[in-house]
């Protein structure tokens, strides 16, 4: 049922934050920008209205603009500008013009994903040419005196932009249609990471599907097609995890929303075609006590990493079988095959050094290593150093 109406003329930006405020950016009929962003209170959709403005006649106003909102500063607003590589923090305490706090200068190329977690900023930004992305982590925001404090090189592969998500202490990166590595095959997973140290993500573990994911109550949801995926994060997982159920919507589900009303949950699924309305319950592993978690085919990130001159290398198979452990370079050339053999089930570990296998001095950089199965196959990156 409609309830109201609100006409802000051709949004070319429309966002809600925080549920109580919604940010406008205008398009005029000549697909020029206006050379401001409102701020809308909706708290009450009935009567919504008008708080502040921010103009940016001072920054150039045809260019994109990136809008970010931070719970634990309920008082304040971030823009990326885009084409100048700006960062800026309005005060929109009071009400009218909002005013600026600072103008921050991002000194990269562009960036394909932003967002903000507890004062931090995680952005990912190309490598050149190349289809590999940096992780670049800005902190000191609370404070007023932002800083580039860590970049993670080489964080991902992608054929399109990645995108950006934090959802209760992971950071997500993912492709709307796939992200595809350069080694022999597609390579689809989305990749989370444990940001206990907001200023040092580790890898905790992936899905095998693309599509923005969604976390509620350590259950995950994502869609990469009409499926949706669901995964249990109760057990603190790693590797490349399976999911504990799925369900089919109307059309790949795009976006999704949650509600809890009267001790149920719902999922409402958008796709293009409709919006598919799902009751959920599910009973997750770490709600059973003295449950044992069963122990499957994995492989481990190699330690050290960085490494110089040698690293080790650790899987885990549930079965015994054929394995076939192999590296290859950025290029996808194969440079070893470290295991090609049958190999009972449990720990198993072998150890690589360029210098030893390869007989010649290797460059340093970014190599991959390939763990195959009769069931599996799993890829991880470790990078060399001299």
């Amino acid at each position: 049922t409609e309830v109201n109406r609100i006409d802000p003329g051709f949004p070319q930006l429309m966002q809600l934050v925080d549920n109580d405020l919604l940010v406008l950016r205008k398009l005029t009929d000549t697909y020029d920008y206006y050379p401001y962003l409102e701020i809308l209170d909706v708290s009450n959709p009935l009567n919504p209205y008008l708080t502040n403005t921010i103009h940016l006649d001072s920054w150039g106003i045809q260019q994109f603009v990136w809008t970010l909102y931070d719970p634990t500063e309920p008082d304040a607003l971030y823009l990326v500008l885009t084409d100048q590589r700006r960062l800026l923090k309005f005060d929109i305490s009071e009400m009218n013009e909002a005013s600026l706090i600072f103008d921050f200068d991002l000194q990269t190329t562009y960036s394909s994903s932003v967002v903000i977690n507890n004062g931090v900023i995680y952005q990912t930004v190309r490598r050149g040419s190349s289809e590999w992305y940096d992780l670049r982590i800005i902190s000191g925001l609370r404070d007023n005196v932002p800083q580039l404090s860590n970049i993670l090189t080489y964080f991902g592969i992608f054929t399109s932009s990645p995108h950006l998500v934090v959802y209760d202490g992971y950071l997500g990166a993912y492709s709307w249609i796939g992200h595809i590595g350069n080694i022999e095959e597609s390579y689809f997973n989305t990749g989370f990471f444990d940001i206990t140290d907001p200023l040092a993500p580790v890898p905790a573990f992936e899905t095998a599907v693309t599509g923005r994911p969604y976390i509620r109550d350590d259950v995950l949801f994502q869609s990469g097609s009409s499926m949706v995926n669901v995964y249990d994060l109760s057990y603190q997982p790693s590797g490349v995890i399976d999911p504990i159920e799925g369900f089919l919507n109307n059309g790949w589900a795009f976006k999704m929303f949650f509600q809890e009303l009267n001790s149920s949950k719902y999922v409402y699924c958008a796709s293009f075609s409709a919006i598919g309305v799902f009751e959920y319950s599910y009973y997750l592993s770490a709600e059973e006590e003295d449950v044992a978690i069963p122990q499957v085919t994995a492989l481990v990130q190699n330690y050290p990493n960085p490494f110089n001159p040698e690293t080790r290398i650790d899987f885990y198979l549930q079965q015994e079988g054929r394995v076939s452990l192999e590296i290859f370079n950025i290029k996808g050339q194969r440079l070893d095959i470290l295991i090609a053999d049958i190999l009972s089930e449990g720990d198993h570990s072998v150890v690589w050094s360029p210098r030893k296998e390869q007989r010649k001095e290797m460059p340093s950089g970014v190599y991959f290593y390939r763990l195959k199965t009769a069931d599996i196959s799993q890829i991880k990156k470790m990078l060399y150093l001299k």
